[in-house]
C-alpha cells in the first residue's frame, strides 16, 4: 500500500510540474501526506475573496487531488505579520475557508477541513515585501486513502 500511495504521489508531483508554474504552486511529499503551496492566491489586502484567475490555479490542483483517490484535503490558511495577531489570524482562518468552499463546489469527493494560522508559521522574512508576499499563502494538505 505504501508503494503505491509513492508512486500515486509522484504522478501527482511530475503532474504539477508540468500544469503549474512554480511560480504559482510548489508541490512535495511530507510524511504520509502530499502538499500543495499555492503561492498566487493573491487575496486583496484585507479580504479573503478569491480573485477568479485564482481559481483556475485551484481548479488545477483539484484535478490532480482527484486523481490521488485523496480522503482528506486540509486547507492552511497564513499570513503576513502586518496588522495585529488577532485580525491576521481571523483574516488567515476566512481566506482557508474562502478556498475550503470553492474545493467544495468542484465535487472532488474528498473530505475538506480548513484552519488558519495567521502570522504563526512564516515561511520567509516578514521584513521584505518579497518575504511578507511568499507568507500569504495557502497549502492544501492532502492524505490518501491506505
Amino acid at each position: 500500500a505504501m508503494a503505491s500511495t509513492q508512486v500515486r504521489f509522484q504522478q501527482a508531483m511530475d503532474e504539477a510540474q508540468k500544469e503549474i508554474p512554480q511560480s504559482d504552486a510548489l508541490v512535495y511529499q511530507q510524511g504520509n501526506k502530499l502538499v500543495f503551496r499555492l503561492k498566487r492566491v493573491n487575496f486583496r489586502s484585507g479580504t479573503a475573496v478569491i480573485p477568479e484567475f485564482s481559481k483556475l490555479l485551484i481548479s488545477k490542483v483539484d484535478s490532480i487531488i482527484k486523481k490521488l483517490d485523496a480522503e482528506k484535503v486540509v486547507v492552511q490558511g497564513h499570513t503576513d505579520s502586518v496588522g495585529s495577531e488577532q485580525v491576521n489570524q481571523r483574516l488567515s482562518t476566512e481566506r482557508a475557508l474562502a478556498v475550503a468552499n470553492y474545493l467544495y463546489t468542484l465535487k472532488g469527493g474528498y473530505k475538506i477541513q480548513y484552519a488558519g494560522f495567521g502570522e504563526s508559521h512564516p515561511i520567509s522574512s516578514n521584513e521584505t515585501e518579497a518575504g511578507r508576499a511568499t507568507n500569504r499563502r495557502v497549502d492544501l494538505v492532502v492524505s490518501v486513502k491506505q
